[in-house]
């Protein structure tokens, strides 16, 4: 341990006796501003250090550049397949109507009309006495199975106009 001491202290002799201004480490902490200012500080390369920062800044901007090409790339095919689905919803939905709508006015309304005839031919037969029980309930089942036709129509029908609204974006 005593060895090791007087190699320190030996040491730290040697570096009173050369004082090197550069070296000195109160000086190296402490220096005032204004030494700093006069200071010119270069690059190990020699070039200044103003041209390597914006060489590193263009070298790392096309770095990136790269990657944020493939991100708009690829955001723009995300919005792309998105428009197509929507559009897709919407002229589904579009259609849906259409074929709802031609179904209650070209099949189920006169249908129901139609059921509503007979029933009322069949039941003034039976009270004249022109037909049997058997018929009348037959008429008053079509009658019925036309109704029941007609509503459940009208339920689609309805809900093809939700579809669409909901594809067109109007809220409820």
């Amino acid at each position: 341990m005593l060895a090791q001491q007087g190699s320190l202290v030996h040491v730290h002799a040697k570096t009173k006796q050369k004082r090197q201004p550069h070296a000195h480490p109160q000086r190296l902490v402490n220096t005032p501003e204004n030494q700093h200012q006069r200071q010119q500080i270069r690059h190990p390369c020699g070039t200044a250090p103003q041209t390597h920062v914006l060489q590193h800044v263009e070298t790392q901007s096309h770095q990136q550049a790269g990657p944020d090409k493939k991100r708009v790339g690829r955001q723009q095919q995300l919005l792309a397949a998105a428009q197509a689905s929507v559009l897709a919803d919407y002229y589904g939905a579009l259609q849906e109507y259409q074929l709802r709508q031609n179904e209650v006015v070209d099949t189920l309304q006169p249908l129901q009309e139609h059921g509503k005839e007979i029933s009322e031919i069949a039941e003034a037969a039976f009270a004249q006495g022109g037909t049997d029980l058997l018929r009348l309930l037959d008429a008053e089942r079509a009658q019925l199975d036309a109704q029941l036709a007609y509503v459940q129509g009208m339920i689609e029908y309805q809900q093809s106009i939700v579809n669409l609204e909901a594809a067109e974006g109007v809220a409820p």
